[in-house]
């Protein structure tokens, strides 16, 4: 008997998973910034942008879920966290896991998500397009998971600053931490996750030692800057996950050309780099400890 040949199914290229993605990217853009509410009621809403992350981040193939490329990046980088960084994600997820239980058994909970719940999904499609985007088909294009990276972090800047104002300051505590914390520091690590795909696009174009420096550099500015605006918006625990990560980069070892060109892990522009990492995350602690208890040591000055 003649056997029927197998035809694989079509699938799309690169141009086009791209566009895909970009559409994806405005979509959820939109999405956070004019949707004043979801159709679906607020536990319903908060629940499945929780699932649809879930369901992205299970699906193996990505680039940090291969333990070998986390130790050496098919990319030259100069911010290179080390592996302990992503120990954040446990508490990440089990604290949102259990605000989403919270938002389902509780009608004050339930109440209190409703307005960030259009930013808070937009947050969660946009990090399910980047598990799509940061794989081996999309290794030229890493300006792409940056672009998504960047996107989720807005949207999810967006959701926690609609989610401080929509809480009511009598709330009980249990709603209050498990709303804000885990996402916050879902945030923060977002914020830094995508100053760390920036600088491995810059490595992998090849523009130079110079320019992987000084994106690196201007990167602990910007985790800087961030950190003191989450501060004293009301997510301080954002600011404490960029600290976590600048800590983690600062432990880190730098890899590839540029790193060699600057003279290895042990030259003086690269250990300059990682006392600024290390400085500024102790900075960042310094900061939030200090928006927490200026407002007790005025008091006690009156």
């Amino acid at each position: 008997t003649n056997a029927t040949p197998m035809v694989n199914a079509p699938t799309l290229g690169a141009d086009a998973r791209t566009a895909v993605l970009l559409a994806g990217v405005a979509s959820c853009t939109t999405l956070a910034c004019t949707s004043p509410k979801l159709p679906l009621g607020p536990a319903s809403g908060y629940a499945l942008a929780l699932l649809i992350n879930l369901a992205a981040v299970s699906i193996p193939g990505r680039f940090d879920g291969d333990p070998k490329i986390l130790a050496a990046p098919p990319w030259p980088t100069l911010l290179n966290p080390a592996g302990w960084a992503f120990a954040i994600w446990a508490p990440i997820y089990l604290g949102e896991l259990a605000g989403a239980a919270l938002v389902v058994s509780r009608g004050e909970a339930s109440a209190a998500v409703s307005s960030s719940n259009p930013a808070w999904l937009a947050a969660n499609i946009a990090q399910a397009l980047w598990c799509a985007a940061y794989r081996p088909w999309a290794l030229d294009k890493l300006w792409l998971p940056t672009t998504i990276l960047a996107t989720t972090a807005g949207c999810l800047a967006l959701a926690q600053l609609r989610l401080v104002h929509a809480i009511p300051s009598d709330a009980p505590r249990l709603i209050r931490w498990s709303l804000m914390l885990p996402r916050s520091l879902h945030l923060g690590w977002v914020c830094a996750a995508s100053l760390v795909n920036l600088s491995a696009w810059v490595g992998y174009q090849r523009f130079g030692p110079t320019a992987a420096l000084a994106t690196a550099g201007a990167s602990v500015g910007a985790a800087a800057l961030l950190g003191c605006l989450f501060a004293t918006a009301g997510l301080p625990t954002a600011t404490l996950a960029l600290a976590w990560a600048l800590l983690a980069l600062s432990s880190g070892k730098p890899v590839g050309a540029d790193a060699i060109a600057l003279g290895g892990a042990g030259s003086r522009a690269l250990g300059r780099l990682a006392i600024a990492e290390s400085a500024t995350a102790f900075a960042l602690v310094g900061a939030v400890i200090a928006v927490k208890m200026g407002p007790s040591l005025a008091h006690r000055a009156k």
